[in-house]
């Protein structure tokens, strides 16, 4: 099958243009946005797209295709040659609305076809591949030519279609499809072992018959599912009976415990109002008893209690005594110690008073020298310092050597007289001086003076300044600086002391006098000897304990003695309360002893009376009870299935073997399956051979021989070996060497895919990321390709289309 002619009228930016092509290569070129994709668009959705369309499914896929300038259709016409050289005219119309396209086919016979459905059936039957396998393979633009290896894996239809081709030529299948029968046993294995783990045989993902799949379930997990709810049903049916078995047994117990109860209670009702006065009597008895008890004790503690109040008054009063006693034997302890703290004080206020005193004396027996002056000879001293410096810097050193015999004066500037000086012939002097100096002989007089010549004014500034400072030393009265700022220290050292001493004074006296405090100690006439201050202490904290618990002894008792008299006025009256007493609690036994007598089992009327009230609120639980589990009962009853636990259990054990049954159906199947694939695999050894083969050669021919070989897996391409036996996957090879790759790889399918039909290939700028000696050994494999199929070339590169000068060039605009 060969692409003859195509017209679009119109179709995206195109109004009305016809494209033909011829046998072999077909270049397509032109600048971008000039049509080469619609073209491409135009040839895929005029083979492989159905004009039959809703209007989502229209906008989705032919969308973009209405003419640009606004319109609601889309035409197109393509004309086919067959490979006896008969033709095909197929046209399509896409229109925008619900299904509104319309198709038909012109068959080489002149048969015309317009069903749209049937229209389309044709078209696939005239193809060399199915349609998968054209979109993959035959029909590829440019980001989908180096996609080619990753769509093959993930078309199934297009690997199988490759299968079935390659083992047609290695083995006879009676006309069955390996892959189909693959596919078959593939998906009845699905069938059965969809949403089933068979290493735990339980559904995937734990979802059992609490959380089930609804949908997209196996055989064997649907068999699992109605055995698990068998099981259910069949359980729930079994709690169901037993629940209704107890409830029934319960009313039986409850009902013979109510029965008992209430002959218990018959027996002992007409007891019940005797008892209940004789312990209406008893507790009467048992007041009377506690009263007279106490009424007893009143009457012989009520002497006692007096005795003991006279008792606590007198302890009180010694021990009152005592306590003034101590406080008074306390006040002396303090003023002694008073006492002493003034003598100390007095004594510390007079030592300070004599140090201070000392401190005075030593300041004023001190030379006095002030800050001052000590700053003042500092600076003079300074001052010195740099007239001297100034004097030794114009120190000059003379050497007179005499050549004859002689003599002359010699002088220096700081010096009053001159000094002479007799030379012999070859004897020399040395001689310095400050300043500058006069050397006179006979015949001559040199001066010589240092700088500007004012060192004289410089000795004599110092000579002052000496004499100045000495006479301040002496004022001072001292030998030299460092012995006057010592003086200095000294003196201000003494003046700090004085000052510490008189505060310290000052601050022990305070306001008072010291004359005063003196006077104050002498008039002060200490008290007769008295006992340690401790020992005081601790009597008196024993005296004052003692009393305060008598205290609240007495505060008790009284208010005992108060209750009492409050209630009886006086001792006398308790005597007679007493005998009243014994005269009620007398006549009241003779009542009870009229009674009616306790039954054995019981200790008292009280037992007696709460076991009567606990029997009555029994016998009412057990009714209330009994009522409760009939109501149950009745409800449940309300709920009882119409299939019995027995017949339940009977599909359970049904579910439970069809279960077993389809598991061990499923697992015969995997069996199947994976003999099959051993035989496939057995069979696929040398299936795939052709396929690598061609790939090698076409893979020699685009990539100028740089691969030796290729590993393959199965029907795919795993690893390129280099000459070098490098290996390399795909995803490693460079972007240009990509392209070689898949191109190669395309017309290996093709070769196989097509064997001897004619066919159409369509590449779409597939130099485009190639370099120059890349692209011109891909050129060879165009130019070798096209002599055996239809080959359509689109490129936007002028110097593609250049190095392909050998195809037919398709005009464009």
């Amino acid at each position: 099958m060969r692409i003859r002619s195509i017209r679009l009228h119109p179709y995206a930016a195109i109004q009305d243009k016809t494209f033909s092509f011829e046998n072999g290569l077909n270049i397509l070129l032109g600048p971008n946005e000039a049509g080469k994709s619609t073209l491409f668009q135009a040839v895929v959705h005029g083979l492989l797209t159905s004009t039959s369309k809703t209007a989502r499914q229209l906008e989705d896929e032919m969308g973009n295709f209405f003419p640009v300038g606004g319109g609601d259709i889309i035409r197109l016409k393509i004309l086919l040659e067959l490979e006896e050289g008969s033709q095909v005219h197929i046209q399509k119309t896409w229109k925008k609305g619900n299904r509104e396209g319309s198709a038909s086919i012109r068959l080489p016979d002149g048969t015309e076809i317009t069903n749209e459905e049937d229209v389309q059936k044709q078209i696939f039957e005239l193809l060399p591949v199915s349609p998968a396998t054209m979109r993959t393979i035959l029909l590829s633009n440019q980001s989908g030519l180096q996609e080619t290896l990753k769509q093959m894996k993930q078309e199934e239809q297009v690997r199988n279609e490759l299968g079935a081709v390659l083992r047609k030529s290695v083995m006879e299948t009676g006309g069955i499809s390996v892959d189909r029968f693959r596919k078959i046993v593939d998906d009845k294995f699905e069938n059965y072992f969809k949403k089933w783990n068979r290493g735990q045989q339980y559904p995937e993902n734990n979802r059992g018959i609490q959380n089930p799949y609804k949908v997209g379930l196996g055989k064997v997990v649907e068999a699992f599912y109605r055995k698990e709810k068998s099981k259910i049903d069949y359980e729930s049916a079994l709690e169901f009976e037993q629940r209704l078995d107890g409830l029934n047994k319960e009313i039986g117990w409850l009902t013979e415990q109510l029965q008992e109860k209430k002959q218990d209670h018959e027996k002992l009702s007409p007891l019940k109002s005797g008892i209940q006065r004789r312990q209406n009597k008893e507790y009467k008895l048992k007041e009377i008893g506690q009263e007279l008890e106490s009424i007893r004790e009143i009457n012989k503690q009520w002497p006692l209690l007096d005795q003991r109040l006279e008792s606590i008054a007198t302890q009180i009063k010694e021990l009152e005594q005592h306590i003034n006693q101590y406080q008074q034997e306390l006040q002396q302890v303090q003023k002694q110690q008073e006492l002493r703290m003034l003598k100390e004080r007095i004594q510390n206020l007079e030592d300070l008073k004599k140090k201070a005193g000392e401190m005075k004396r030593e300041v004023e027996e001190a030379t006095q020298v002030t800050e001052e002056q000590i700053t003042d000879l500092r600076n003079f001293n300074v001052h010195m310092d740099r007239l001297e410096a100034r004097v030794e810097a114009a120190k000059l050193r003379i050497s007179v050597e005499g050549k004859v015999d002689t003599e002359f004066d010699w002088q220096e500037v700081s010096k009053e007289n001159s000094e002479t000086i007799s030379l012999n012939k070859g004897d020399e002097k040395k001689r310095t001086a400050t300043g500058g100096f006069t050397l006179e002989t006979n015949e001559l007089k040199i001066s010589v003076f240092s700088g500007d010549g004012d060192i004289e004014q410089t000795v004599q500034e110092l000579e002052e300044k000496g004499e100045s400072f000495s006479r301040k030393l002496k004022e001072a009265g001292a030998q030299d600086l460092q012995e006057a700022e010592s003086m200095e220290r000294l003196y201000r050292d003494k003046l700090f002391h004085l000052e510490q001493a008189e505060n310290q004074f000052r601050e022990g006296l305070g306001d008072d006098d010291l004359e005063m405090l003196k006077q104050k100690l002498e008039e002060y006439k200490p008290d007769k000897e008295v006992r340690d201050s401790i020992k005081i202490s601790e009597d008196l904290a024993e005296a004052t304990s003692r009393r305060d618990g008598l205290e609240k002894e007495k505060l008790e008792k009284e208010g005992q003695l108060a209750e009492w008299k409050n209630k009886y006025d006086n001792h006398d009256k308790v005597a007679e309360a007493l005998g009243d007493l014994l005269v009620q609690y007398r006549d009241l036994n003779k009542e009870v002893e009229v009674l009616p007598d306790l039954p054995k089992e019981f200790e008292s009327a009280e037992s007696f009376l709460n076991y009567m009230d606990q029997l009555d609120q029994e016998i009412s639980e057990l009714k209330e009870k009994i009522s409760e589990n009939k109501e149950g009962r009745a409800r449940l009853e309300g709920q009882a299935s119409d299939t019995s636990s027995e017949e339940l259990n009977a599909q359970k054990q049904e579910a439970e073997a069809e279960f077993e049954r389809i598991n061990r159906e499923a697992e015969i199947l995997a069996r199947v399956q994976e003999k099959t694939e051993e035989l496939l695999n057995s069979l696929d050894v040398d299936t795939f051979k052709g396929v690598k083969d061609s790939f090698l050669k076409w893979l020699s021919i685009v990539s100028g021989k740089r691969f030796k070989t290729v590993r393959m897996e199965q029907d795919m391409p795993e690893a390129f070996v280099t000459n070098n036996k490098q290996e390399l996957t795909f995803q490693l090879l460079s972007h240009g060497t990509k392209g070689s790759v898949a191109l190669a790889w395309r017309f290996a399918l093709c070769d196989h895919l097509m064997d001897k039909r004619l066919g159409v290939v369509v590449l779409d700028d597939p130099l485009v990321d190639m370099d120059p000696d890349r692209r011109n050994q891909a050129v060879d494999g165009i130019y070798e390709f096209s002599k055996k199929h239809q080959v359509l070339v689109m490129t936007c590169h002028p110097e593609h289309a250049k190095e392909m000068e050998q195809g037919y060039e398709v005009k464009f605009g």
